[in-house]
């Protein structure tokens, strides 16, 4: 039989995997993805990552198929095997270079509850070598995968750094969206920065990035574990992610901006000014900004015809793209650059 091709993400790069080579049974699929699920739940599927996983002692204890190699690709200590890349066996080193979402959902091998301390979500699905997904479903409110999907979609369009993200074919025969769960991260970081094991210098430009987007779309619960710290090979990096009370969970068309000190995005943005002082890269917020305006409306409905139609309803999509088409975002940009020039919002 020939080998099938197709092109692993992961490998950062158009590559050339030979499927039959990596593809694991159901049964084996499912009871890693099972394991994986209580890993995240007890919180063992986080840090650096272990020169042995749980999931290699695990399914060699229970005599599953494959031993370390097919073990190994499991989310975060996944190496794609027989990947081609000009004859180097790598993993992207540069996050920025992963294609995400792609054209075709991702399959959940297994879904189950995990304790992930979010008011929306509380589930993590297991899609074999595309990884572990933290999954919101429109059950905390119909528009949420919207949200989510469309944030995520214009913090890629517009240089803010972005978890990667995808749709995904749940267990339960409905398609939701998948956050990409990312391994290595550093648990309170914030910490880390204040007592000098970390280098704030290396996150405060991307923080800066991450504001200006939050501002724009009233995302006003951007909480400190809300933005994802990796330790890449001793360069610490920041992520964007979970934007679940912003965009249509705020009156839209979108007015006002984020001041109320009680908002979880002021709370953090002032205790970060207390503690490294005033970290704001105006240059980077207003890049942002300039991208921001420069996203064209045929860019907005092609982010949202990229997800399930019934994530929106026609009446959404249309408030949407008649809000883009109006000037509206360029008034909003405007109001936010003066509020960072006269440092209101600074």
């Amino acid at each position: 039989m020939s080998p099938s091709w197709e092109r692993i993400r992961r490998c950062g790069a158009m590559v050339k995997c030979n499927t039959a080579s990596v593809l694991r049974s159901e049964t084996d699929n499912h009871a890693l993805g099972l394991s994986f699920i209580a890993d995240i739940a007890t919180g063992t599927a986080s840090g650096n990552v272990p020169s042995e996983s749980p999931m290699v002692s695990l399914r060699r204890s229970a005599g599953l198929k494959g031993g370390n190699a097919r073990a190994e690709s499991f989310i975060a200590w996944v190496r794609p095997k027989n990947c081609e890349t000009g004859g180097v066996h790598s993993m992207a080193k540069n996050p920025a270079v992963i294609v995400y979402p792609q054209a075709v959902p991702v399959k959940a091998m297994a879904c189950g509850i995990a304790d992930l301390k979010s008011q929306d979500a509380n589930e993590i699905c297991f899609c074999g070598d595309d990884g572990g997904f933290v999954i919101k479903k429109n059950d905390k409110y119909p528009s949420l995968p919207h949200i989510e999907w469309f944030c995520s979609s214009l913090a890629r369009s517009v240089g803010v750094p972005q978890l990667d993200f995808s749709v995904v074919e749940h267990t339960d025969g409905n398609f939701w969206f998948g956050s990409s769960w990312k391994t290595g991260q550093v648990k309170d970081w914030w910490t880390l920065a204040a007592n000098g094991s970390l280098d704030f210098g290396h996150l405060s430009d991307d923080i800066s990035r991450v504001y200006a987007l939050d501002l724009f779309i009233n995302n006003d619960d951007r909480h400190l574990n809300n933005y994802f710290v990796v330790n890449d090979a001793g360069r610490f990096r920041l992520y964007s992610f979970d934007y679940s009370r912003s965009w249509l969970n705020k009156p839209f068309p979108l007015v006002g901006l984020i001041t109320d000190p009680a908002t979880n995005t002021v709370r953090v943005k002032e205790y970060l000014k207390v503690n490294f002082g005033n970290y704001f890269n105006v240059a980077a917020m207003t890049d942002i900004l300039d991208n921001i305006t420069a996203v064209q409306p045929q860019r907005v409905s092609d982010i949202i015809s990229a997800h399930p139609n019934n994530w929106l309803t026609q009446a959404e999509r249309d408030a949407i793209l008649n809000w883009w088409n109006s000037g509206a975002v360029l008034t909003r940009v405007n109001e936010i650059k003066a509020g960072i020039q006269n440092g209101s919002l600074l």
